[in-house]
This record gives structure tokens, C-alpha cells and sequence, in this order.
């Protein structure tokens, strides 16, 4: 904040905290009074987190945001500028927030879905998971700052100290040191030792108290911390440690008073052990080495430039009582090492200098701001699905348009006796290992390739396709690098493949020996512009055998679902407006001429959507529900699919409301079958207009 300041930009600090009780709802003390536009959240409900976060962004809009710390609210934060303002976004690492958490490693979307199947719920969101995973997406925003080389070696990025601004935080005359000291009771001729900041057991305040017990009463040694102890016994043990007389507890203090607290000083003493410590570089230790107060601190890796150029003393905390003595009994050396600490301020730690440093970064960071990454769209997705939705059906219809060239698509020489079968993966590796097992068994005289889009990058899914295609040379491979759902992938694999018909597949369909053939034969027709089998769960009922509409319904519904797929009304081929997209052939100049698939349907709707598009192309006239071939349908094994279901109907309402015609009961007559009732959609869809009701059948022969 400050940092930035010093660079002339305007700056303002959002967060969020979340109270433990009503005694911790007020704003964390150290940012009370200061003189920055301060805007917060208080998140009672873990759940809340996204909505309330959504709110409090688009109300500030920013070109910059700088994320302070790898946990989960910030990276929420970072995502929610990125995807509302395009804003670039920075993380800052000051700490090894795994330690925090008593953790060794981060953990991806992908490893916590390997572990568990799906994200948990949102709850505990400062709790180890969510850290662990917070650690990983933080890393794919636009750049990382840490604060030291320690941090640096783990992650990258930048190094960016606690810069203080050296007008502010000037050294400490006797006359201030003088006023302090009244203000706060402390006696004028007491040796203080200070600790300001957080009190936390691996900072050491337990040793240092033991030391100042240690201390001659003539020196008459004062032990003043400054900050709020969270930790009850630790606090007690302070208390059992020292005399009254021997202790100060001040609790928090506000930024603005921190020149105030360090004069109340002889000598601080930062004792920082254990693996948080050797990530660390303690803030107050620039605010020390700024007003020229002497300080003691452990010989932690993030210190140790401190120490190798005299900017602090090396504690010794064998013999640290009998150091504190030393020091305390010499005023000389304690000036001596207070304008040593100074000039070390000045030339690594003043604000000019650590602007001077931050400078460049943000600028980079703001000339080419990336796009939101994969992993924390699909974070979005999982914890807030209904803000997700719009955001992703964007991002992947400008990526569509954008990185997908559908003028050179539409221009492009074909092989006319190839067939390119396009399946995006995502799910279960065994359904993979099955549709392509399926697929090569399946014979047949086309000549054709298959193109698998891995959504799914899994190494278990990996495995899966490796072995296939060092069986089959026909088989390859397209990544996207994430989960771009089926209309993308759809979309990225055609660009890939080659022949002149294609077939879009499920990877949780099983085809039979001779479909190919079967399912390309109605293509002969030239107003045919799509075509589907019939598709039957492993049970034998229908699952789908092409799509039909209601009378004031805009929404179809699948033909048959439910019944016996050995039913004559079952084996019959169909003149249709829709057909599913589990497994669907069409022309690929058809395809190419309507830029394919509109991935702005998240796994709904895109299908129906396409085929009614194909039908406004000069010659086409209809789909086809072919009876000659059979595909086994396992629908909806994919995790996740239904997520964006009431997005995808709104959309596609809003597309073809009054365009579509009712022809379910035309096909039920032709077929010998009555409609005797309706099963309705999910409340909660019919409230929104979005209900997609399924008629209840009989037969009339």
C-alpha cells in the first residue's frame, strides 16, 4: 500500500475477515486510522464468500490488485477483478502460509479431485485444504512478489520488502522517547525490550521474557509487547514469567502509533524459530531498522543479510540474557548500532528504494494482464456455480471465436472418404478406456480417425490413451490445458481432424460393430443435417432417440426416454428438428459453415441449439434418428455436468422462445403412441420458465 503510494498511484485495500464471535467483527486494529480508503466484508457464512465478494468488486473497480497472501479470499478476490474489470493481478507471498496450516506441499483442483472426487464444501476456508490449495492457484495470476530470498527460491517472483516511508518512521530523539514513554506510564530510566507485532509462541516471546527475568533489577529491564497475544496460555505464561513491574502488555496498536510504540524502546528483540521463521522477514523489523532502534534477531535465513551487513544483531538465545545486559548496559554501542540500523533502512528498505523496485513489475503486470486461468475458473465453478456460469460461457465463446480460425475451417480441402470421430474426455478413465475399445472393435469399412480432446488430463486418463494409441495410429490427441466443457472441446477437436463427415462422441457411449456406416448412410441425403442412433442405457430402455418439442414449451426433451428400447415405436427412424449430441454426425463444411458448436452453452443445450442453426443453412431440412445402429449411453457419468444447466436453458430460451414447433404428438400419432400424462421438471427450473416437462406414454396398437 504504501509502496504504491510512493509511486503517486491512488490506492485503496478491500478484503475480508471472518469473526470468531462478536468480540472480532471491528476492522483489524493496525488498519484503523490509517489514511487509505479502507472497504471490508465481515463473511459469517463461508459460503457467502463469492457473493459477497462479487459485490464489494464490482462496486471498486481497479487496473492493478495486489493480493496479499496465498490464501483462499484473496485468491476469490484476484479472480473476481480479473474476470469484472480485466484488471492485472499480482500476489504477494510475505510468509510460508503452509506452515500456518502444519503442511509440507500445495495441492491442485485435479489432486484434491484425484483424493476426494470433488472439491469440499465451503467451510474452513483458512483451514489446511484450502491453503494448500490457495497456494497453488495464487501462483497463476499475473506475477509474484515475495519478500525475501528465501521465499524466492520456493516460488520466483520478485523480491519486495516491507518498505516504510523514511519521513514517517525518522530516529528516535531523546525528547520523543521521552513523550512516548509518559504517554504509555513506562518509567524514563527503564530498560525496555520490545516486541511489536503479532505475539505468536514461534516468535519467541517465552525466551526473551525468560531473559529479561534473568536481568539485574538495577538495570531495571522492562519487557513491553505490543500486540494482541491470541494464544490465552501463552499469555498466562508471560504473566507467570515476569513481575508486573518487568512486564507491559499493550495489546494492538494502530499503524499510525508504530513510530510511538518503537520509542518507547531501548533495544527490540525479534526471536523468531522453526519453519515459519525461516520464510519470514518480519515487517517490524524495517519499521526498527527505520527510527535507528538496535535489534536483536534470530539467525533465520530470510536475516541473514541483516546480519552479515550489520544491520542487526545476531541473538544468541543460549546466552541471551547475559547479550540483553551487554547491550543495554552500553548507551554508546545502542547508539553506535542504531545509526547502523538506519543507514541499512536507507539503502535497502525506504520506500523510494522499494518503489524503485516495484516499479517495473507492476508496469509489466498491467501491459500484458493474462486471462483467468483454468484451475480458478474451476474453482468458480465448483464453490458458485450461478456467477460462474456467465463468466465461463464468455470466456469460452471468446476463446472459440478467437484462437479458432473458422474462416480457414470453412475453406478448407477435406478427405471425402474419412470420417474424423471427435471425443471430449473428462471423467471416469474407465469410460474412456470402453468408447475407445468400443470404437476400434467396431470394424467396418469407413476409414476413420478419432480425435480425443483431453479435458481431462488426469495421469490416469493419460495412461488410458497412451496404451490406445500405441495400439492404433488412428487415434490422437488434442489439450487444451484444462476443462473447456464439451462445446469448446467439441469445437477444439474438429479444428484438429481432417475428414469430410463428422462424428461427435461421448466418452461414456459404447458404439456397435458396423456403426459407422449406419450412422453416415442418412448424410446421402442432402437435407439431412445431423444424425443420432438410437441411444440405450446399459439397462435396454431409451435414453435418448433424438429430441421433440411441446406445444408452448421452447425447451425439447428426449424421444422415448424411459421406455423399452424393444418397443416397435423404439426401432423406427425419425424425422426430427434436434438430435442429441452423445453421439452426433453431420458434414464437417455443415459445421464449419455455422462456426460449430455455441460454447457459450455450458454442457446443455448446445447440441439442440446447433441442430436447430444447421436447419437455417440453404437445403437442410431435418435431422434423423436412425434405428439401424445402437450406441450404449451411460449419461451424465461426468462430474459436474449439471452445474450450468439453468444457464444454458436461459439461454437457449431467450435464443429460440416462439421459433421452434411443436412435433411430439405428430411423431407419437405416426408411431401408434398416446400421451396419457406429463412428468414436470424441478420446481426450482419451472419457477424460471426453464422447465423442460417429458410426456407419459401408452400405446394405441
Amino acid at each position: 500500500m504504501l509502496t504504491y503510494q510512493q509511486l503517486g498511484w491512488p490506492v485503496q485495500v478491500l478484503g475480508c475477515h471472518f469473526p470468531r464471535g462478536k468480540q472480532h467483527r471491528a476492522l483489524w486494529p493496525p488498519l484503523q486510522g490509517m489514511d487509505l480508503p479502507v472497504q471490508a466484508l465481515v463473511v459469517d457464512d463461508p459460503s457467502a464468500l463469492f457473493a459477497q465478494a462479487w459485490e464489494l468488486v464490482l462496486q471498486h473497480p481497479a487496473d492493478l490488485v495486489h493480493l496479499s497472501k496465498p490464501r483462499l479470499p484473496a485468491v476469490v478476490f484476484g479472480l473476481l477483478y480479473k474476470l469484472l474489470w480485466g484488471a492485472a493481478v499480482l500476489m504477494d507471498i510475505d510468509d510460508e502460509e503452509l506452515c500456518f496450516v502444519a503442511e509440507q506441499e500445495p495441492i491442485s483442483l485435479g489432486g484434491i479431485k484425484r483424493q476426494q472426487g470433488a472439491l469440499p464444501p465451503p467451510k474452513q476456508l483458512l483451514g489446511p485444504l484450502w491453503t494448500r490449495l490457495a497456494v497453488d492457484l495464487g501462483q497463476r495470476f499475473d506475477g509474484i512478489t515475495v519478500a525475501n530470498t528465501a521465499l524466492q527460491q520456493r516460488y520466483g517472483g520478485s523480491v519486495i520488502p516491507h518498505g516504510r516511508n523514511p519521513q514517517q518512521l525518522r530516529p528516535i530523539t531523546a525528547i520523543k522517547r521521552s513523550l512516548a514513554r509518559r504517554r504509555f506510564g513506562i518509567p524514563e530510566d527503564a530498560k525496555v525490550v520490545l516486541f511489536f507485532g503479532t505475539p505468536r509462541r514461534h516468535k519467541g516471546l517465552l525466551e526473551v521474557a525468560e531473559a529479561v527475568a534473568a536481568l539485574p533489577e538495577a538495570l531495571q529491564p522492562l519487557f513491553v509487547v505490543a500486540g494482541e497475544i491470541p494464544d490465552a496460555e501463552l499469555k498466562q505464561q508471560l504473566v507467570d514469567l515476569l513481575p508486573a513491574h518487568r512486564l507491559r502488555l499493550l495489546g494492538n496498536q494502530p499503524f499510525e502509533r508504530a513510530r510511538d510504540i518503537l520509542a518507547l524502546a531501548d533495544l527490540e528483540v525479534l526471536l523468531s524459530s522453526g519453519e515459519v521463521a525461516a520464510f519470514q522477514s518480519p515487517a517490524k523489523l524495517s519499521d526498527a531498522l527505520a527510527v535507528g532502534l538496535p535489534v536483536l534477531v534470530s539467525e533465520a535465513a530470510p536475516l541473514q543479510e541483516a546480519i552479515a551487513r550489520g544491520w542487526a544483531v545476531r541473538a544468541e538465545p543460549e546466552r541471551l540474557s547475559e547479550q540483553l545486559q551487554q547491550w543495554l548496559g552500553d548507551p554508546e554501542a545502542l547508539a553506535r548500532q542504531g545509526q547502523r540500523a538506519r543507514e541499512g533502512f536507507l539503502e535497502a528498505l525506504a520506500l523510494p528504494v522499494v518503489a524503485a523496485r516495484l516499479a517495473p513489475v507492476a508496469q509489466q503486470a498491467l501491459a500484458a494482464p493474462g486471462p483467468v486461468d483454468g484451475q480458478q475458473f474451476t474453482l468458480l465453478e465448483s464453490l458458485a456455480p450461478e456467477l460462474a456460469s456467465p463468466l465461463m460461457a464468455r470466456r469460452y465463446q471468446q476463446w472459440s471465436e478467437r484462437r479458432i480460425n473458422w474462416t480457414a475451417l470453412q475453406q478448407q480441402h477435406r478427405d471425402p472418404a474419412l470420417a474424423s470421430v471427435v471425443v471430449p474426455v473428462y471423467g471416469d478413465p474407465a469410460e474412456l478406456d470402453g468408447c475407445l475399445q468400443a470404437v476400434r472393435e467396431a470394424g467396418g469399412r469407413t476409414p476413420w480417425e478419432l480425435v480425443a480432446v483431453m479435458n481431462d488430463a488426469s495421469a490416469e486418463t493419460r495412461e488410458v490413451l497412451a496404451q490406445h494409441q500405441q495400439a492404433d495410429g488412428r487415434i490422437r490427441a488434442v489439450w487444451p490445458g484444462e476443462n473447456v466443457q464439451f462445446a469448446l472441446g467439441c469445437n477444439l477437436g474438429f479444428a484438429a481432424s481432417r475428414g469430410e463427415r463428422v462424428v461427435f462422441l461421448n466418452n461414456d457411449c459404447r458404439v456397435q460393430a458396423g456403426w459407422l456406416e449406419a450412422l453416415l448412410a442418412p448424410l446421402a441425403d442432402a437435407a439431412v443435417a445431423a444424425v443420432q442412433p438410437r441411444l440405450l442405457k446399459p439397462d435396454g430402455t431409451v435414453q435418448c432417440l433424438g429430441v421433440v418439442f411441446r406445444e408452448g414449451q421452447t425447451l425439447g426433451y428426449p424421444l422415448y426416454a424411459g421406455l423399452d428400447g424393444d418397443l416397435p415405436c423404439c426401432q423406427q427412424e425419425h424425422q426430427l428438428q434436434a438430435v442429441t449430441g452423445g453421439c452426433l454426425a453431420l458434414r464437417a463444411a455443415d459445421f464449419a459453415a455455422v462456426r460449430g458448436f455455441d460454447a457459450g452453452f455450458i454442457n446443455s443445450q448446445e447440441d439442440v441449439d446447433l441442430c436447430l442453426r444447421l436447419l437455417q443453412l440453404p437445403d437442410l431440412r431435418r435431422c434423423v434418428g436412425t434405428a439401424v445402429t445402437t450406441a450404449v449411453h451411460s449419461e451424465s457419468v461426468a462430474p459436474g455436468r449439471f452445474r450450468h444447466t439453468a444457464w444454458s436453458r436461459l439461454r437457449f430460451v431467450q435464443r429460440w422462445r416462439g421459433k421452434v414447433e411443436a412435433d411430439d404428438l405428430a411423431i407419437y400419432s405416426r408411431d401408434g403412441m398416446a400421451v396419457k400424462g406429463w412428468t414436470e421438471d424441478s420446481s426450482a427450473l419451472r419457477e424460471q420458465n426453464l422447465g423442460a416437462g417429458c410426456a407419459v406414454l401408452i400405446s394405441c396398437r
